[in-house]
């Protein structure tokens, strides 16, 4: 005979759910460890060629 009480299916289900969020959790984790180093570079790149290219367009400004 199986008798399960409510306090266990209600222990049950809080587990169940805390697990749910910490998955959740380590994917949202794992997907901004990527996402932001990846967009913080793509900025930086074109940051820098941004700069380099006004620096041709004067220095070429100069010799004319």
């Amino acid at each position: 005979m199986n008798v399960t009480t409510e306090s266990s299916l209600s222990t049950n289900e809080t587990t169940t759910t805390i697990q749910s969020t910490v998955d959740h959790n380590k994917t949202l984790v794992i997907i901004l460890t990527i996402a932001v180093p990846l967009l913080a570079c793509f900025v930086l790149l074109i940051l820098l060629i941004i700069c380099y290219r006004r620096r041709l367009t004067k220095l070429w400004l100069k010799k004319y």
